[in-house]
């Protein structure tokens, strides 16, 4: 993840190393989700949020995965509806 700033990347980082644990499994494509929350969000409820995406079968079951199958599935369907209604 690129910070235009130097204090917007000690956050991250600062709040990675203090939070790691409480997200549950935390992988790469989780980088930009939580940049974006730590813009409107205090750092703690940051981690309750992921905590809750990143274990809880009810949002995105599959997604934050080391392999993301339920991601690649839906992925594939919406590349396969695009090419049906927008040919080339």
């Amino acid at each position: 993840m690129a910070f235009a700033c130097a204090p917007s990347a000690r956050l991250f980082w600062r709040w990675l190393l203090t939070n790691h644990p409480l997200c549950g499994r935390y992988v790469q494509g989780m980088g930009y989700l939580t940049g974006f929350l730590l813009l409107l969000v205090p750092p703690n409820e940051v981690a309750s949020i992921l905590h809750c995406i990143g274990t809880d079968e009810l949002y995105t079951p599959g997604y934050w995965k080391g392999q993301p199958e339920a991601f690649v599935r839906d992925a594939l369907v919406y590349q396969e509806l695009i090419r049906k209604r927008l040919p080339v």
